[in-house]
């Protein structure tokens, strides 16, 4: 079977309902691109998820940061 979606993604937390309430289609969940917008919402992950739920939204994947394996920040 293949599912198809969209990519979504996000740069700050207030932009959740804007991109995931009312897509009416599955998604894939794209974290935040860069290393430095992704560590400002890194401690609210739970949260996002939870908002996303409550949409109704179908989650496909998520897909994570970008960082370099060698960054000592990992």
């Amino acid at each position: 079977m293949i599912k198809f979606g969209i990519r979504q993604s996000f740069d700050r937390i207030d932009q959740i309902e804007d991109r995931y309430g009312d897509v009416g289609v599955p998604v894939e969940v794209a974290l935040p691109y860069y290393w430095d917008i992704y560590e400002s919402v890194r401690a609210h992950l739970g949260e996002i998820a939870k908002k996303i739920k409550s949409y109704g939204t179908q989650v496909l994947s998520v897909h994570a940061v970008q960082a370099p394996i060698t960054d000592e920040r990992i």
